[in-house]
């Protein structure tokens, strides 16, 4: 059932068993599973069903850090959340993603990847996805056109998959979120304070605005904070009545270890050595046509003698012409073809209604010259954060301040693997590979510009870390269970709780958990 925040009594409290502040994957996925047991459950999503302005100027903020996306368009306020703006790329972390590695300060899980993976295989079906398994027999199976490269040494290749369309949690789940009679979607519906009781270890209710000036309040026997990486810092920062220096935040870690997955595009050139060799699985539009992609990444054997993070490369055809590039043999040939797609407008644009139409499109023909596009884990880095910014918004409450910062870790890991797949390609007769990494950089990277003007550095949408889990109440936020230290019935569900990144897309992962929190909180707290 959906509510609009104004058909509430103004300052009437509801009371219901579970309050799920946020309408995203996470939440929405909390919502579902706990209606299995017939919960009566409230969802507070601060958007409508679709984009509006109002709405969305609340997640404006400052950025402070290295150069990030403007905030009002980083975070979705709408049914859905950032659902509504992915691609649908799912792998899930490697079993070393989950280790306390000696060389990555700050890495460990509570749990490892095979605690993890019942519950990937159920986030596989909420996201609409192929069998629980990332073999290349079984995802490349009848695909003969998609090759896996002869990697030679210490790099492998590893899959993701897609289902196309991508899910959108707020369409493709509205119907069941309709007839639901234990779920009611409260939208317009912005929590402006999370309240707790004068010990500090109880949250007694949440405080509900809409921008239009309704307010009413929500009682709950458990409160689920699912508001996406920046937002859920920046709640609980704000929320500080009890707390002086907010909710969960004894230890000043709220809004700290703010990670992203840096991308690092068009710095590398691979020239492959024919057609044969044209490597078609790790084209991202292999996304679009075959539900699959290809990445080139570091072995486990690679990161532990080098000490580098997980990270993976695409390639993808070239438009790029660098008249200070050295060229290899025939490549001024192979560019010249490129020149042609200037006249190609009327194509281009009859490509971009196809794939949005049937969600396919035209296979490309095999282009030699390739760019390197690099996505990769980042350092948990505490000076890397979310703060509040002096400035507030409509509903009075701080915006955010975001401070993304990188350190050497990060160059070098780009800088190590360009170099093992250079060294790879060469010794497998795959092709060249010219390595344009800047290797010089400082160990603080907050002004490190691989490219010039950050044109080759940028995020992924991925907001991680800021939550972060860990038993230890002076390393954490919340406990192995998502319970905010300190706070007896108040959780947190998305990517914020990632102690570390991995190079893979999040929202599997945050799915995985939110399936994971909802049979905790069935089992061993709505008892």
């Amino acid at each position: 059932m959906f509510v609009e925040a104004r058909e509430v009594e103004s300052n009437k409290e509801l009371s219901v068993d579970v309050c799920i502040i946020g309408g995203g994957a996470a939440g929405i996925t909390i919502a579902l599973e706990l209606e299995k047991e017939g919960r009566n459950i409230a969802v507070l999503e601060g958007g409508g069903l679709d984009v509006e302005g109002e709405s969305q100027n609340l997640s404006h903020g400052d950025i402070t850090g290295v150069p990030y996306f403007p905030l009002i368009a980083a975070c979705q306020r709408r049914l859905g959340g950032n659902t509504n703006m992915w691609g649908s790329w799912c792998r899930p972390f490697d079993e070393i993603d989950f280790e306390k590695r000696d060389w990555v300060p700050y890495s460990g899980w509570p749990f490892d990847r095979k605690h993890l993976d019942p519950y990937y295989s159920r986030a596989h079906k909420r996201l609409k996805l192929r069998d629980f398994n990332y073999e290349e027999s079984y995802l490349l199976e009848g695909k003969s056109e998609l090759r896996v490269l002869p990697l030679k040494g210490e790099v492998k290749t590893k899959l993701w998959q897609f289902h196309k369309p991508p899910v959108r949690f707020g369409h493709d789940q509205k119907e069941e979120l309709t007839k639901s009679s234990s779920i009611k979607i409260y939208l317009h519906s912005n929590v402006t304070e999370i309240e707790a009781d004068e010990t500090g270890e109880n949250i007694s209710r949440v405080h509900v605005a809409s921008v239009g000036g309704h307010k009413y309040f929500v009682k709950a026997k458990v409160f689920v904070l699912a508001t996406g990486g920046i937002q859920n810092p920046r709640i609980l920062l704000a929320s500080n009545k009890v707390q002086k220096q907010g909710l969960g935040n004894q230890q000043d870690l709220v809004g700290r270890f703010f990670m992203e997955h840096p991308h690092i595009h068009r710095r590398g050139l691979v020239m492959a050595t024919d057609a044969q060799t044209y490597p078609a699985l790790y084209n991202t539009d292999s996304q679009y046509n075959h539900q699959v992609v290809g990445g080139i990444c570091p072995s486990e054997e690679l990161q532990r003698r080098e000490k580098i993070l997980n990270a993976s490369i695409t390639l993808n055809p070239t438009i790029r012409y660098s008249a200070h590039a050295e060229m290899s043999e025939g490549l001024v040939d192979t560019m010249s073809g490129y020149l042609s797609d200037l006249a190609d407008l009327p194509g281009k644009l009859y490509e971009k209604a196809k794939l949005k139409i049937t969600g396919k499109r035209t296979p490309r023909a095999p282009r030699l010259v390739l760019d390197v596009s690099t996505r990769q884990e980042q350092t948990p880095n505490p000076d890397s954060r979310v703060l509040l910014s002096t400035e507030k918004d409509a509903l009075g409450v701080p915006r955010a301040n975001l401070q993304w910062k990188l350190v050497g870790l990060d160059a070098r890991t780009a800088t190590t693997l360009h170099r093992n797949v250079a060294k790879s390609f060469g010794a497998a007769g795959i092709g060249r590979f010219k390595l344009e990494l800047e290797e010089n950089y400082p160990d603080d990277l907050s002004n490190w510009d691989p490219k010039g003007s950050y044109e080759g550095i940028e995020g992924g949408w991925h907001h991680m870390g800021t939550t972060r889990m860990h038993e230890d109440p002076k390393q954490g936020v919340v406990d192995g269970e998502c319970k905010v230290h300190g706070i007896n019935n108040l959780y947190v569900a998305g990517s914020s709780v990632f102690p570390t990144s991995s190079f893979a897309n999040p929202t599997l992962t945050l799915v995985a958990l939110a399936i994971r929190l909802s049979d905790h909180l069935q089992k061993a707290v709505l008892v």
